[in-house]
């Protein structure tokens, strides 16, 4: 199965990727890394960095036909969410819509998505079940149960089987310090960095904590068992902050506790009921809290950070003055300017060297400094040059109607603005070829990434068709081997080609007998050690898989079955049936599955051959010999 996970290198996303692919599964991520780490992923999987709202995402779906969507990426932040709506219903509605209507379009046949308890706001009802009232309080819970809404639409209009799953508070390993179930790591990070725990209110409050671990393991099996709807995923009990501090106290020594004043909004109590998740998956939380809590600390304790005291010591170090200085500086800048060069004026001979010493005064403070500087300036030397010629002697009044000092305000001016406009055209046009190359520059890693993807793929199915045991030398083998008009040279092929192909040495081909009551062995394995006849009417398995033409799969391993039961048919009727036994629970997958139900049509296809050249031989008429063929038709 090919599962994609959005956010898959953040905390719950990297156990669910590792549990999907830990069972056998294709593992592909979007995450753009914001919060996520790669550091949080060591299992095999294909990243894609890009954000779930971007169209690039069409591009993913096109190359590669998912069959289920997890969507975890999402903003996490309640207060953020209350700061800044629009980032919150960027990431938490824009990006689901995008990845519901590419799950619609590109046919992925369930999408997974990470709901909360959040959706049902100050809502103190104990517990709180799935048709309990929602009223959300922040834009976070607000935009989780719109994406609640989303799904039971899209699954609604366009037939998307969709599962939506309310968290309670999460935590465990690999976790920060932001969302619902936070409370757990900023506790343990303080208590490990020798620092006092904060309590808001009086640690009465009850919180219903679930590992993290218990949580990929509900988002593997609601897939796997075609789970739809929404479920809340909890423990079901209530913990309080008092007893969280109790617990993690038998678990390393804690410096302080301090109680400070209840925040506004909090809720006193929260726990779900997961009656529903209970009888419709057959699932209950593995963990109890206090095995949690220590796994959850002993990970934070082995991945703890050192203080980077150079940092802190930079940081203590900077000068006060420096920080309140930044508004100032350009205006002292321009100044610094102003005074050297009117120190170079009043030391060098104007009219000598011909040099208008105002007018470079404006190019530098122009070139150097901001627009508001560059006007700045423009007015300090017009005042420069009229108090020069105030000081020769000149009129007030004839200075203001003098066309000469009109025209050498106005190059001051005009030289002032002109050169900023440039200079700031010449930003703008950089700062936009420098986003269209960063955009250009994503796009580029993008389809070189997908590229390598599609190659790495292209050259492992090559590999498998021109070198493994499953290579088109091998299929054109088993047909030569089963190229015969004999069927015990038949029987004799289909062993050994079961057994190459299924790594097994316990191979078996039953027939009917005249009587079609039982099933006689007609060829086995070497070493093989099974019964010859087989009564129908004792074993409901073989008759099954005769009656109704379906392959039998042991997955439950149950003793005295073989592994797995295949049809095989003369000119479309069942006439006996393969048995593989000794086979590994991974080559029970679906695989392997096809490939003996392709034996197997290959087998009945040489069997039919081979029966029909023996009537033939048997000088036996078209209707003698359709029914013989319609003797071989069970009716039991």
């Amino acid at each position: 199965m090919r599962v994609l996970i959005t956010g898959g290198y953040g905390f719950i996303g990297s156990f669910v990727g590792e549990m999907f692919a830990m069972e056998g599964h294709e593992v592909h991520i979007i995450d753009n890394l914001s919060t996520g780490t790669k550091e949080n992923t060591k299992f095999n999987h294909i990243l894609y960095q890009i954000n779930v709202e971007d169209p690039l995402c069409e591009e993913i779906f096109k190359t590669f036909k998912f069959d289920v969507v997890i969507h975890l990426a999402a903003q996490v932040n309640v207060a953020v969410s209350m700061d800044d709506p629009y980032i919150d219903s960027k990431y938490n509605v824009l990006g689901l819509s995008n990845m519901l209507n590419l799950a619609k379009k590109y046919g992925v046949s369930k999408v997974v998505f990470a709901s909360s308890a959040a959706v049902y706001g100050l809502n103190e009802e104990i517990p709180l079940k799935e048709d309990s009232l929602c009223d959300p309080v922040s834009p976070y819970g607000m935009n989780k149960w719109i994406g609640e809404m989303y799904c039971q639409k899209w699954s609604e209009i366009f037939g998307l089987d969709t599962l939506c799953y309310r968290f309670s508070n999460v935590y465990g390993p690999r976790q920060g310090t932001v969302g619902e179930g936070g409370v757990v790591s900023i506790f343990i990070q303080r208590v490990i960095n020798g620092k006092d725990l904060i309590v808001y209110g009086d640690g009465e409050q009850t919180r219903d904590f679930i590992f993290v671990q218990d949580v990929a393991e509900a988002i593997y099996r609601g897939v796997i068992n075609n789970l739809s709807g929404i479920y809340n995923l909890s423990t079901n009990t209530g913990v309080s902050v008092n007893q969280l501090i109790e617990t993690l106290g038998e678990l390393t020594e804690i410096e302080n506790v301090k109680y400070e004043k209840e925040r506004q909004g909090d809720i006193k109590h929260s726990r779900l009921d997961n009656t529903k998740i209970k009888n419709d998956l057959d699932w209950e939380p593995f963990h109890t809290y206090e095995d949690g809590l220590a796994k959850t600390y002993h990970w934070f304790n082995e991945h703890k950070q050192k203080p980077d005291h150079q940092a802190e010591k930079k940081k203590i170090n900077m000068p006060e003055w420096f920080n309140r200085s930044k508004p100032i500086l350009p205006y002292l800048e321009n100044l610094g300017i102003f005074l050297f060069i009117f120190s170079i004026s009043a030391l060098v001979d104007i009219h000598y060297y011909m040099v208008d010493y105002q007018l470079v005064y404006i190019i530098l403070v122009s070139i150097l400094i901001g627009k508001f500087q560059s006007v700045l300036s423009v007015g300090m030397a017009s005042m420069w040059f009229l108090t020069e010629n105030l000081l020769i002697g000149r009129d007030a009044i004839s200075l203001l109607i003098d066309p000469s000092s009109l025209v050498h305000i106005s190059v001051y001016i005009f030289t002032g603005l002109t050169i900023r406009y440039a200079l700031d055209r010449r930003e703008s046009l950089l700062t936009n070829y420098r986003e269209e190359a960063t955009v250009i520059k994503e796009k580029y890693h993008f389809l070189n990434q997908s590229y390598e993807d599609m190659v790495k793929v292209k050259e492992e199915l090559q590999h498998q068709i021109l070198y493994t045991e499953n290579s088109i030398g091998t299929v054109y083998r088993i047909m030569k081997d089963l190229d015969s008009l004999e069927p015990q040279e038949i029987f004799q092929s289909s062993i050994f080609t079961v057994e190459k192909l299924m790594k097994t040495k316990k191979v078996a081909l039953y027939m009917y007998d005249s009587s079609f009551s039982k099933l006689v062995l007609q060829e086995k394995s070497k070493f093989y050690k099974i019964n010859e006849i087989i009564s129908l009417e004792q074993e409901e398995h073989f008759m099954d898989v005769l009656n109704n033409n379906k392959l039998f799969v042991n997955k439950n391993l149950k003793k005295g079955l073989p592994s797995l039961i295949v049809p095989v048919h003369v000119n479309g009727t069942a006439v006996g049936v393969i048995c593989a036994d000794g086979l590994d629970f991974e080559q029970l997958s679906l695989f392997y599955i096809n490939m003996i139900n392709v034996i197997a049509k290959l087998i009945s296809s040489s069997l039919t051959c081979a029966y029909e050249h023996q009537l033939m031989l048997e000088n036996k008429s078209l209707e003698d010999r359709m029914l013989d063929l319609s003797r071989v038709r069970v009716n039991v």
